[in-house]
């Protein structure tokens, strides 16, 4: 027996995700979830935009965060260290371009759990808003 579709939408709460929430809806495609995942640095305005967001569209926002906060990241954890100089020294590095461990902890392994959890009992098709000029960032996933 082939599993229920559900359709996810990934909302940062950007203009490109937040745009691409409303055309899917006025467009009438199924929209099953909305998830926003907060990382507990966001700026008030943005919760503020995502409640208002959920009051406008009618449909609630389900809003995940990652169980360890940025704070413990950065100044607790005791990551793996590659360099043994680095051995057990708290923390991880300033985030940035090439180090993205702050993405990656706080918003992709989040959502990808949830959605691994979902996929148990539904197949899951996942919407992400991007950019025109983020060709790049596109990649097919099967």
């Amino acid at each position: 027996m082939e599993k229920e579709i559900k359709h996810v939408v990934s909302l940062s709460g950007g203009k490109d995700s937040t745009a691409m929430l409303l055309r899917m809806l006025e467009e009438g495609m199924p929209v099953d979830i909305i998830i926003f995942c907060d990382t507990g640095l966001e700026f008030e305005e943005m919760y503020k935009h995502i409640d208002k967001l959920e009051e406008y569209i009618g449909r609630p926002i389900t809003r995940l965060k990652a169980e360890k906060s940025f704070e413990y990241l950065f100044f607790e954890h005791e990551p793996k260290r590659r360099n043994p100089e680095l051995a057990g020294r708290k923390g991880y590095s300033w985030a940035g371009p090439v180090n993205r461990w702050c993405t990656t902890k706080l918003k992709v392994r989040v959502i990808e759990k949830y959605l691994l959890e979902l996929s148990n009992k539904y197949t899951i098709k996942q919407y992400i808003g991007s950019a025109a000029d983020e060709p790049k960032r596109v990649k097919e996933l099967n």
